[in-house]
C-alpha cells in the first residue's frame, strides 16, 4: 500500500484479460464446431431426400413399365373392341403368306388388318414370319429369332412337315412353339390352323387337334372348311391344289374374321 492507496497488480490485470480471451476464443470455437454440425446434418439431410427421390423415381418407373406390361398382356379381344393396338404374329408355311394369289384383294392378312381398322378402329401391328414351303421346325428357328411378344397368333403348319418331319417331331415343335408364345403373353390367342390342302384326316391333324385341346385353344380347320363350301375344291385353289386362291383366301379371312367376332361377342 502506497500513501494509504491499494496499487494494482499488473500481473494480476494481465492474468485476468488472458482468461477472458482464452472463454471468448473458446466460445467463438463452439459456436463454429456448432455451425459446422448443422451444417453437416443438412447436407446429410439433403443426400438422404435425394436418395429417397431417387429410390421414388425408380420406383414410380418400375411402375409405369409394370403398367405397360400389364397393358399389353390384356385379353386381345378387349384390345379389338376398345379400338386398341394389336400385334399379331402369322407363323406358317407359304398359305402364311397368301402364296398363290393373284392380287392383293388375295392377301388374307391385308384383309384382317383392313377390317380391324375399319370395324373396330383398332391397329393390327402384323409380323408375318412365314415362309414358303416352311415346316414347324423352320417356325421355331424364326421365332427363335425374333423377341416380342403377340396378342394374337396364327400357326399354319403340317403340308411340308409330313414329308419331311416324323410326327414325334412334328409335335414336339409345335408344342414349342406354344409354350414360347405363352411365355411372351400369357393371355396371347393362339389359333392353331388346319391347312385346306390336308383333306384326310391323317397323324399330323390329329397331333394338331390334340394339341389345341390340351392348351384350350380353338383349331381353325380350313381342310373342312374347304371341303364343305359348295365351290369345288379346284375353284377355291391353284393349279395342284396346294395353295389357296383369290376365293380360298376368302375363306381363311372370313373364317378368322368370324372367330374374331364371336370371341367378342363373348366378352359381354
Amino acid at each position: 500500500m502506497k500513501n494509504g492507496r491499494r496499487v494494482k497488480n499488473p500481473k494480476k490485470n494481465s492474468s485476468s484479460r488472458n482468461k477472458s480471451k482464452v472463454l471468448d476464443i473458446s466460445i467463438i470455437i463452439l459456436i463454429i464446431a456448432l455451425v459446422l454440425v448443422i451444417a453437416t446434418g443438412t447436407i446429410k439431410d439433403k443426400k438422404t431426400l435425394a436418395k429417397n427421390m431417387e429410390i421414388y423415381s425408380s420406383n414410380s418407373s418400375n411402375n409405369s413399365e409394370d403398367n405397360k406390361k400389364q397393358e399389353t398382356t390384356s385379353n386381345p379381344y378387349e384390345k379389338i373392341k376398345k379400338g386398341e393396338e394389336v400385334n399379331i404374329l402369322v407363323l406358317g408355311n407359304g398359305v402364311g403368306l397368301s402364296e398363290g394369289k393373284t392380287d392383293e384383294s388375295g392377301n388374307w392378312t391385308s384383309s384382317l388388318s383392313k377390317w380391324l381398322e375399319e370395324t373396330y378402329k383398332s391397329k393390327a401391328n402384323i409380323t408375318n414370319l412365314s415362309q414358303d414351303k416352311a415346316t414347324v421346325k423352320v417356325g421355331l428357328e424364326e421365332l427363335d429369332k425374333n423377341k416380342d411378344s403377340f396378342d394374337l397368333a396364327y400357326i399354319i403348319f403340317g403340308e411340308n412337315d409330313q414329308k419331311a418331319l416324323k410326327p414325334n417331331e412334328f409335335k414336339e415343335d409345335y408344342e414349342k412353339i406354344i409354350k414360347n408364345l405363352k411365355e411372351r403373353n400369357k393371355n396371347i390367342s393362339i389359333v392353331p390352323i388346319i391347312e385346306n390342302s390336308i383333306r384326310k384326316k391323317n397323324e399330323y391333324t390329329n397331333i394338331i387337334e390334340e394339341i389345341g385341346k390340351a392348351n384350350n385353344l380353338k383349331v381353325l380347320d380350313m381342310a373342312t372348311v374347304f371341303i364343305k363350301d359348295p365351290a369345288p375344291y379346284a375353284k377355291l385353289t391353284t393349279k395342284g391344289g396346294i395353295y389357296p386362291n383369290n376365293v380360298g383366301y376368302s375363306l381363311y379371312f372370313s373364317n378368322i374374321k368370324s372367330l374374331i367376332e364371336a370371341n367378342i361377342a363373348a366378352l359381354n
